[in-house]
């Protein structure tokens, strides 16, 4: 054998060693990826795409993940599932996008005790597992009952709330549906308007009715929220919002009016980046 023929032999060996040098990812979907992993961290996987036109890295949660098998032969594993395995490409773009920690959303409808309104609200991740988030909604809703009686000065009783949070993801905030529970502190100020009831006085049959009276309203109250997380792209987001609890102060125009039940609902669209 020549040294030409030598050279040429090393290099195939070379090629087709490179050729197998990546990492395989087996989902429990059945769904493999070659893949490059980067680190098991907490609940989620962390890769490249072999093969890859960017240097973009991925995240996974490990729930998702039935083993891994590395370049140099070692296997870890996760979950004991004997499905039957595919090679597929495209599982990059449906189970394994590229999601970012904060959140910018809007709520077209929003609900509290007092009524319907509307909201804004922004997370931001803490933990690289996506595991932690705060979040800072405000919140503005009106009773709208009250505007059927607006020719007798009952007004529509604004209220706008500001709820800071925290929500705790169970398997990561990392997918396209995940669910969240956590505390939120809850504070409201507005208007709230009684009077209005008519009174009988016996034996005389007579009739009062007794003038609406505005006054101002604050609370600060705890409660849960509970969170349902739609990502369908990694930067559009969909989210279902609903909380509730009770206060620790409950003032009208000045005086107490002891523990209530407070509530928050509501639908969100928003723009994650």
């Amino acid at each position: 054998m020549n040294i030409q023929s030598i050279a040429t032999s090393v290099a195939l060996f070379i090629l087709t060693g490179s050729a197998f040098a990546q990492d395989k990812i087996f989902l429990s979907n059945g769904n493999i990826i070659n893949a490059k992993v980067k680190a098991v961290s907490g609940n989620n996987v962390i890769y490249r795409v072999w093969g890859g036109d960017n240097n973009s890295e991925y995240t996974m949660a490990k729930a998702e993940v039935d083993k891994i098998k590395y370049e140099n032969g070692v296997e870890e594993r996760f979950n004991d599932n004997n499905a039957n395995y595919r090679d597929e490409a495209p599982v990059r773009a449906s189970n394994a996008m590229k999601l970012s920690k904060s959140i910018l959303a809007f709520s077209p409808i929003a609900f509290t005790e007092n009524g319907v309104g509307f909201a804004f609200s922004f997370e931001q991740g803490i933990d690289k597992s996506g595991i932690i988030a705060y979040s800072l909604p405000i919140i503005a809703t009106f009773n709208l009952n009250n505007a059927q009686e607006s020719a007798n000065n009952k007004h529509q009783d604004g209220m706008v709330y500001f709820s800071p949070g925290i929500k705790f993801y169970p398997t990561s905030s990392y997918g396209r549906v995940k669910y969240a529970i956590g505390p939120s502190l809850v504070l409201g100020a507005g208007e709230k308007t009684t009077g209005g009831d008519t009174y009988v006085y016996v034996p005389y049959g007579s009739y009062q009715f007794v003038p609406y009276q505005t006054q101002s309203k604050f609370l600060l109250g705890i409660m849960v929220n509970n969170s349902l997380n739609i990502n369908p792209t990694p930067h559009f987001y969909m989210g279902l919002e609903f909380g509730f609890g009770f206060t620790y102060i409950n003032t009208l125009g000045g005086t107490n009016q002891g523990i209530t039940g407070i509530t928050q609902s509501g639908f969100k669209l928003g723009y994650r980046f």
